[in-house]
């Protein structure tokens, strides 16, 4: 989670990160719904950097080692946290939740697929 409160939100911020803090930490679901939070987790992990390039300062992009391509365990942590988020999204287009926490979730699943390559335009049409 830290990681992508540090490193990715600044640049996408598609929640307001102190609101989500306090909602994940009081344990409300309506800023921090389930489906967020997934989302995140597995933007995080997909993004996560090398502790070795934090350490020493390294950000730039050829320099960052992302852990998903060469760490088997972070990969499974990430395929199973984005299975469960897609899963989460078709549940809220087939519930047709319009909150907030699901609107930004949206935004963090579409990085996800156009990150991936994947059909990230169907994820957001309804199932007929």
């Amino acid at each position: 989670m830290t990681s992508y409160l540090v490193w990715d939100h600044p640049c996408w911020a598609a929640f307001d990160d102190d609101d989500f803090c306090k909602a994940l930490s009081g344990g409300t679901s309506e800023l921090a719904s389930k489906l967020l939070v997934t989302a995140v987790l597995a933007f995080a992990l997909v993004c996560m950097r090398s502790p070795l390039d934090i350490l020493h300062g390294n950000t730039d992009i050829p320099s960052q080692r992302l852990y998903v391509y060469f760490d088997p365990e972070v990969a499974h942590h990430f395929s199973t946290a984005h299975e469960e988020a897609k899963r989460l999204w078709q549940e809220s287009i087939d519930a047709k939740d319009d909150s907030i926490a699901t609107a930004a979730a949206g935004v963090i699943v579409y990085m996800l697929y156009a990150g991936d390559g994947g059909e990230c335009l169907s994820m957001f049409q309804p199932r007929l």
